[in-house]
């Protein structure tokens, strides 16, 4: 047996200074960055070299996001209890580091604050999540058709409008400078509204046509009703251009018995009925 003391590695050395820095600190970043180093201190040798696990997996050991293993390594780096060596297309190689003092966590705790690309991103997913808030947002619309009317109706149209622009519209949207305000219609003296006919539906007119419809229109053509039994649309009384009926044909009546003579196309010239010119054949023979 060895009567030499037993000598402790680096590797145990700094997982006992880091442990001892986590209780003494008591901040929840230094117990984080604690935690990780540790677990990075498992992947190195002795003296605490060739230690190069990924981000990656030490977010799935130690149960956190990629973005808080990078921040425990940037504060264990920042005390100087850690060296990092970067190798292309490969993991990051770690170094075990031994201070000669205590390391001052309160000096390098701005570190642990979100870097420029983790701001980036936070700021993108704020604007999403407004951007997706202000489409679900329902939309209360007034009686006078305004979306989303202010609680105060607008601005008092008593008060005088700065710069000489057009006066706001009460309930809704100031008109825009530059533009000509609506004014409704004034209403004329003595004039009564047209009233609408009953029955049928009624179909606003085509823009440019002359709501007056009791003369005809230049470019659109009356044109005549061809239904059956339908007449002309003017102002004159009906049977005044209607053609004279015809005088009735004379009615044919039997020579013999004086009875009306039904036309027989086959026998044009006829002026008795048939049983009429048997009877007097008849008495002719007796």
């Amino acid at each position: 047996m060895s009567s030499s003391p037993r000598q402790q590695t680096v590797r145990n050395a700094w997982i006992n200074l880091i442990r001892d820095e986590a209780l003494r600190a008591r901040r929840p970043e230094v117990c984080k960055a604690a935690g990780v180093g540790v677990w990075i201190a498992t992947y190195a040798d002795a003296d605490g070299s060739n230690a190069f696990p990924s981000a990656e997996t030490l977010s799935k050991i130690v149960g956190c996001t990629d973005e808080t293993v990078t921040r425990c390594v940037r504060l264990l780096i920042a005390v100087g209890l850690l060296q990092r060596k970067r190798r292309p297309n490969q993991s990051a190689v770690y170094q075990l580091v031994m201070p000669f003092e205590r390391p001052d966590w309160d000096a390098h705790m701005h570190v642990w604050g979100e870097s420029r690309q983790a701001r980036a991103r936070r700021l993108q997913k704020e604007r999403e999540m407004a951007e997706f808030l202000a489409e679900r947002q329902p939309r209360n619309p007034s009686a006078d058709g305004n979306r989303n009317p202010s609680a105060d109706g607008g601005q008092d149209p008593s008060e005088p409008v700065p710069g000489g622009g057009p006066e706001p519209v009460r309930g809704g949207k100031p008109t825009p400078p530059g533009t000509r305000p609506r004014t409704p219609p004034e209403p004329v003296p003595g004039r009564v509204p047209d009233t609408v006919p009953g029955g049928g539906d009624q179909y606003p007119l085509p823009k440019g046509r002359d709501p007056q419809l009791d003369h005809d229109v230049p470019g659109f053509p009356t044109q005549p009703d061809s239904r059956a039994g339908a007449r002309e649309a003017n102002d004159d009384p009906p049977g005044q251009h209607e053609p004279p009926a015809a005088a009735p044909a004379a009615v044919a009546r039997c020579a013999a018995c004086g009875h009306p003579l039904l036309p027989d196309p086959r026998r044009p010239g006829r002026d008795r009925h048939t049983h009429c010119t048997a009877q007097a054949a008849g008495g002719d023979a007796a």
